[in-house]
């Protein structure tokens, strides 16, 4: 008989699906002539259509395939081989293998313990296992039925930093692993206490009132919780209270007691920081977050002593106010409209020479503690009409009367009082006044002149030359000397 090569394999089944692995088996080929000398396993990808090859050596009819993929398919077929040759393929074995879930893992180390936290370490599951994930989770020892929380983390990392803890309690650790097939069994379990230490108050509040015309600070917080190890009741909570204005950190303690709230007396204008901790027999919380203001209430910081008057030139507004305590800055305000930050190198006192004739209403305010007080109290400046150049009309007295000059004018006065331009000035039954200008005429009157080198006369009466005359006085306005007098008796 001529040797051949061995027919194809029969009967390739699938015995068993593991986690990735598939084992197969089939029957050994009749054969002529020579025997089987061994086998290869053509496993081929349905996806993208490769093929690995795997040789078994010898007359062995059965294989387990590893390092498979999830969610792939595959198409498996066997070739039998002796020293003729390799036979024919079997018919193919259509292969989905299987992802089991991870197994369960070992209870967790702890690395670190801190008051509100646990450092946990685990090791990964054995080699030829999948897995995508871990879930953390941990429940107080003592809490029966309690539901866990869950902490959720990445494959590669096989630890977990657990948060939000409370202190002095024991709690129990279990890590699952998780794949494409979900977790796995649940393993063992660890109890982790966190360290013991008293927690710090919370929720710090304080609300300011005005009693009796005082300033009350009431202030209260939340009680510390889950202080292992102290004995019921033996916490007292210690307020310290800094008055020392921005910046500062001067706390100096204003009480002590189990109540979780407590009123301070404030003084007007301060500002206040308030923190407070909790001690009890294993020591002492950290101070609660601090909790300030520095605001005035109505009335209070606004501004004392606000007056306001008129300059001699008749046209600059002044305002004056009483310095305060702990004032920052102040503000001023003209008629509703709002200033500038006045510093306190600045004065207390604002002037304002550009106003428009009339009334104009002042007020200020104080800057105390980076916080406005309210405005104060208005009041009333009157600044008058033509101030710097004013003209009079109408009549003072047919036997005494004034004229007002500016430069290079005269004045013609008929029974009272008139500013003119004229070079020269005319009066009649009263009195002449004589600027830079031109000598003018008097009519039973008084003339005057303010040049001395200019003559002067006058009719049924004297005259009388840059000095006081009869029934008169002399004055000065605008450029030279001017006189002024009153005709006859003066009034």
């Amino acid at each position: 008989t001529i040797p051949d090569v061995p027919p194809a394999p029969q009967g390739l089944t699938l015995v068993s699906k593991g986690n990735l692995t598939a084992k197969l088996r089939w029957k050994s080929p009749a054969t002529l002539g020579a025997g089987v000398t061994g086998y290869r396993i053509d496993l081929e990808q349905t996806g993208d259509g490769s093929v690995r090859t795997i040789n078994v050596m010898g007359n062995v009819c059965e294989y387990e395939l590893t390092e498979l993929q999830s969610e792939r398919a595959y198409l498996v077929r066997v070739r039998a081989s002796n020293k003729v040759g390799s036979s024919s393929q079997s018919e193919p074995l259509r292969l989905s293998p299987a992802l089991l879930p991870p197994p369960p893992l070992g209870a967790p180390r702890l690395i670190a313990a801190k008051p509100n936290a646990l450092c946990v370490r685990w090791d990964p599951p054995g080699s030829g296992f999948f897995v995508e994930g871990f879930r953390v989770e941990v429940v107080p020892e003592a809490a029966v039925g309690a539901t866990p929380e869950l902490y959720t983390y990445k494959v590669d990392e096989c630890r977990a930093d657990l948060t939000g803890l409370r202190p002095g309690v024991s709690y129990k650790v279990r890590v699952l692993a998780r794949n494409k097939s979900g977790f796995g069994e649940k393993g063992a379990v660890a109890v982790l206490r966190t360290e013991a230490v008293t927690p710090a108050p919370t929720n710090l509040q304080t609300q300011i009132i005005e009693a009796d015309n005082s300033l009350i600070a009431m202030c209260h917080w939340d009680r510390s919780e889950g202080v292992s190890g102290a004995p019921s009741g033996a916490i007292a909570y210690h307020v310290e209270v800094d008055d020392g204005g921005e910046g500062s950190a001067e706390f100096k303690e204003v009480y002590v007691g189990a109540n979780a709230q407590f009123s301070h007396q404030l003084q007007n204008g301060k500002s206040y920081k308030f923190r407070v901790r909790a001690v009890s027999s294993i020591g002492s919380s950290a101070w609660s977050v601090i909790k300030g203001f520095s605001r005035a209430l109505s009335g209070h910081g606004t501004p004392e002593g606000v007056a306001a008057r008129l300059l001699d030139d008749g046209r600059t507004a002044c305002l004056v106010w009483n310095l305060g305590i702990n004032v920052g800055a102040y503000q001023v305000r003209v008629d509703l409209q709002e200033g500038k930050k006045r510093r306190l190198d600045e004065g207390c006192d604002y002037r304002r020479s550009d106003l428009t004739d009339g009334p104009h209403r002042f007020q200020v305010r104080a800057m105390i503690n980076g916080k406005w007080s309210e405005w104060s109290r208005e009041v009333l400046v009157t600044i008058p009409g033509n101030a710097s150049n004013p003209t009079h009309h109408g009549s003072i007295s047919n036997e005494a009367a004034v004229s007002v000059y500016g430069d290079e004018g005269g004045s013609k006065m008929v029974g009272g009082i008139e500013e003119q331009g004229s070079e020269t000035g005319m009066g009649e039954g009263l009195f002449e006044i004589e600027s830079n200008g031109w000598p003018g005429q008097g009519v039973g009157s008084l003339r005057t002149h303010s040049h001395p080198h200019l003559q002067s006369y006058s009719t049924d009466d004297s005259f009388v030359i840059g000095v006081k005359g009869a029934g008169g006085m002399r004055g000065v306005h605008g450029v030279g000397d001017h006189a002024v007098f009153g005709g006859g008796e003066q009034r």
